[in-house]
């Protein structure tokens, strides 16, 4: 048994290997974790737009029962907007992906406020998944696109591997072209567009402020990323600096190109404020990244306002300091995105 995503969608499968052919057992939404269980059913994680993720039995005649339903019932049962996948183009003409959600006031006589959300990796996608996180910014009234820039999975190989060798300025381009599909859409405020991202995410972000003359993004979030990946590689953990290079080679034959995706070195053409959070413990991206991110911001009199969490890695997991960052992003983003 397997899983099979494509185009951010994620099917539960049996896989005959002598013939290679792929069975499916339950499609839709996001199925991980499968394993199998005496008797042919399978016992999986399954998680869609509108549901929160569940444990779940999906029987051999394909009936699926939920076995643990972990979300509070008022979760659960709550009202969920389910975005429209969409594709755009790049600043290069290459077609990128996305998911967007639409609030349910926004009009072309009332245009709302918006978020661009890239993923972490880079080497991943925003999928039909549950993200409270998205529905609780559009119960305020913001529409949110979750961007599946070059570099993100499921969209086939050649998407896959377009970012290698040139991180941080190809996929930034993505990432200011999805400001521009907003901007053209009528019921988004182009005066009224964020950036926000985690970790891969959080570069983007970062380098979307840096890297643009045009000055798009109002504002932006860097959530425990890198602004450096030539220290980064030098300060992070071992899968991470594998990863690096797979992508990027050793920065001994790769200067340039290390240093084009670093925005570190640019912070002089930053307008935009810009809100950092790291948590102290993270390995992946060293919380030396965003003090060497602030030193400078310092030193430029750049806007900015930082925070590090002493109890959390790389992701910001325990209650507390999760429940803090997000009241802290939603007062940033309200203070520079409503009216």
């Amino acid at each position: 048994v397997a899983t099979r995503c494509r185009r951010g969608v994620t099917d539960l499968v049996r896989v005959d290997a002598a013939p290679g052919t792929a069975q499916v057992l339950a499609a839709g939404g996001t199925w991980s974790s499968p394993r199998p269980l005496p008797g042919g059913g399978v016992v999986a994680v399954h998680e869609s737009f509108d549901t929160p993720a569940r444990l779940c039995e999906v029987q051999p005649d394909g009936a699926v029962r939920v076995l643990f339903a972990p979300a509070p019932a008022a979760v659960r049962v709550a009202p969920h907007a389910v975005p429209e996948h969409i594709s755009y183009r790049s600043l290069d003409g290459m077609e990128v992906h996305g998911w967007l959600y639409r609030p349910a006031t926004a009009t072309s006589d009332r245009p709302c406020p918006a978020v661009v959300y890239p993923h972490g990796g880079p080497t991943s996608v925003t999928g039909d998944e549950w993200d409270g996180v998205a529905q609780y910014f559009l119960d305020k009234g913001y529409a949110w696109f979750a961007v599946n820039f070059r570099g993100s999975t499921s969209y086939g190989r050649d998407f896959e591997r377009a970012n290698h060798g040139v991180w941080g300025v190809a996929d930034t381009h993505d990432c200011l072209a999805a400001h521009d599909h907003l901007s053209g859409l009528g019921w988004v405020d182009p005066s009224r567009i964020a950036i926000f991202g985690a970790s891969y995410g959080s570069y983007m972000a970062l380098l979307s402020v840096v890297d643009d003359p045009q000055h798009r993004y109002v504002c932006a979030v860097a959530k425990y990323g890198d602004c450096d990946i030539l220290t980064s590689w030098a300060q992070g953990d071992l899968v991470g600096r594998l990863d690096l290079e797979r992508m990027m080679g050793h920065p001994r034959d790769a200067r340039v190109a290390y240093r084009a995706g670093s925005p570190v070195h640019r912070l002089e053409s930053l307008t935009a404020p810009l809100l950092i959070a790291h948590g102290e413990l993270d390995e992946r991206v060293s919380p030396a990244q965003s003090k060497e991110l602030v030193t400078e911001l310092q030193r430029l009199g750049k806007q900015h306002e930082y925070v590090t969490y002493p109890t959390e890695g790389h992701g910001l997991l325990r209650t507390e300091p999760f429940l803090h960052f997000h009241q802290r992003l939603a007062r940033f983003l309200d203070w520079y995105l409503l009216p």
